[in-house]
């Protein structure tokens, strides 16, 4: 199941539900999730940084079929920038939004 998020009318698709992705290197789970507005797709990763905090990475695709081969490929191995591995462990985001949700 997908959510529309109109963002005053640029969202052209329903935004992707969710997903947990492994992050290789960190080995951490990464939250990840996509939209699409003007023949543009984003990726959005969310991850914790060192004070627990959450962080966001946001990676855009011409092609919506781009964004399942970066999160397969490349994703795993992608440098985030001021991710804290063990917080993002401790905390995973997906199990705060699942929490928030009920």
């Amino acid at each position: 199941m997908t959510d529309l998020i109109t963002l005053s009318g640029l969202c052209e698709t329903p935004v992707s539900e969710p997903l947990e992705v492994l992050h290789t290197l960190y080995e951490c789970p990464l939250y990840v999730w996509s939209a699409s507005a003007h023949g543009r797709t984003w990726l959005y990763v969310e991850y914790r940084d060192g004070r627990g905090a959450s962080r966001y990475a946001c990676f855009r695709f011409a092609q919506a079929d781009e964004v399942m081969t970066f999160i397969e490929q490349l994703l795993p191995t992608e440098s985030l920038a001021g991710i804290d591995p063990e917080a993002t462990r401790e905390r995973p985001i997906a199990a705060s939004a699942r929490r928030a949700r009920a």
